[in-house]
């Protein structure tokens, strides 16, 4: 990758830089993993802000919060480290998340029965109804998203998601 001088500091108003970017050796457009960010940014800043305004008629939840009820709703009773694991959030954020879930009463702890050690977090009812309100708005969000795909486009980009997702999970330390 080589760098091209663009601008010298006479160029520029005010500036006593020089301003530098790279050639076109590196098709940064066409980068996979700049892709993906800028997609899934377009996504969440379509989607996340209708969510959170129809959670917010009941309680008043961040990002965070919303991502990890989500994922108890759906796969509850659940682990904390499954919660990590499916939200993508380390366990210190799903820690804080869960504190301010169960501060909001959307969620509790149960042990669990085989070793009395572990414990799973599952919904509360106020947590269930909360959900009631916002999944129907996932769902038809998330079908107007996909709409710009065909059905077989649709499993195809799954499929090639989820052996993305597994196959950067071999390349972590």
């Amino acid at each position: 990758m080589n760098r091209v001088k663009v601008a010298s500091a006479e160029q520029l108003p005010h500036e006593s830089i020089e301003i530098v970017q790279f050639d076109d050796d590196f098709d940064f457009d066409n980068h996979l993993p700049y892709c993906l960010a800028r997609a899934a940014n377009a996504v969440r800043s379509v989607t996340t802000p209708s969510y959170l305004a129809a959670a917010s008629s009941q309680c008043s939840l961040g990002v965070r919060e919303f991502r990890v009820l989500v994922i108890v709703a759906r796969y509850g009773p659940v682990s904390p480290a499954k919660i990590a694991k499916k939200t993508g959030l380390d366990r210190a954020t799903v820690t804080r998340a869960l504190a301010t879930l169960k501060d909001l009463a959307l969620v509790h702890d149960v042990k669990n029965a085989r070793d009395g050690r572990g414990k799973y977090i599952v919904l509360s009812k106020q947590g269930g109804d909360l959900c009631d309100q916002f999944f129907p708005l996932m769902k038809s969000k998330g079908e107007v998203i996909a709409a710009v795909f065909t059905k077989d486009e649709q499993a195809l980009l799954l499929s090639m998601l989820n052996r993305l997702f597994e196959h950067t999970e071999t390349l972590l330390p």
